[in-house]
């Protein structure tokens, strides 16, 4: 009777044995998994395309005071009038937020907003200097995965902003950019701008004599150009509360159907 008995214990032995094992492989299956998915999934703030996205608010960004809002793909890099981060621009920031972009405006002026009673304060922010500040912060958005960047500008930011539409400053990719009321360009920039351009023009401005020339250039050149202007309307109108509040309304409905249809 022994050997039978033997080999029942045996055959119960092994049979636990086995049980044993098949729990082990379940469960390092299971630990696998978890890992697995744990390592595919997207960190926070990361839409799984290798986005490390830009926080909204104001923060820091490549050294440069910004105002953050939204968290689309796309992004609207908005460049400020000679009031700086002003409550009026951050509030345009949040409309296009709002609309299916991240726009970020940009304090070049490091809280420093343009002061009559200061002679020196434009041989202290001059528009290359701004220019660099702004291709330091593109650079960074870009590094962190975004693809799809426009830009809007105002007065002393449309400048800037011409300059970064345009092939001779960078290559970065900006796909196109909307310029209220640009301050302080020259006619030989029309001959740079190469991404699709849109100007939005008060009713009376400096650059509405330059206008005619710019859009000749750029239709002799192939490159799509809008200029929209707005009766009724002052320089400084795009951005101001005071001026004309209506059209001021109709030219941010304007810029963001033309981001919209260039994203």
């Amino acid at each position: 009777d022994y050997r039978p008995l033997h080999h029942e214990k045996r055959a119960k032995r092994m049979k636990m044995i086995s049980i044993v094992v098949a729990v082990v492989v379940v469960l390092a299956v299971v630990i696998g998994c978890a890992v697995g998915l744990s390592a595919r999934r997207p960190a926070k703030g990361d839409n799984g395309g290798g986005i490390n996205r830009l926080s909204e608010g104001s923060a820091k960004v490549a050294g440069t005071d910004t105002y953050t809002s939204g968290t689309s793909d796309d992004v609207i890099v908005i460049l400020p009038d000679i009031n700086g981060m002003s409550k009026e621009v951050m509030e345009i920031a949040d409309y296009f937020g709002k609309g299916g972009f991240t726009a970020v405006v940009i304090d070049y002026f490091n809280g420093n907003p343009r002061n009559v009673s200061d002679p020196t304060w434009n041989s202290r922010f001059p528009a290359n200097q701004s220019l660099a500040y702004s291709l330091g912060v593109i650079a960074n958005i870009r590094a962190r995965g975004y693809t799809n960047i426009q830009t809007q500008g105002y007065c002393y930011g449309g400048r800037v902003g011409v300059w970064l539409n345009s092939h001779n400053i960078t290559s970065v990719a900006i796909k196109s950019g909307a310029m209220a009321h640009p301050s302080s360009l020259a006619n030989s920039d029309a001959s740079f701008i190469d991404r699709p351009i849109f100007f939005q023009m008060p009713a009376v401005d400096g650059f509405n004599s330059m206008a005619p020339l710019f859009n000749a250039t750029l239709t002799t050149r192939n490159i799509p150009g809008k200029f929209e202007i707005y009766p009724n309307t002052t320089h400084g109108f795009a951005v101001s509360a005071t001026i004309n509040p209506v059209q001021k309304a109709y030219a941010m409905e304007d810029s963001l159907q033309w981001f919209l249809d260039h994203r």
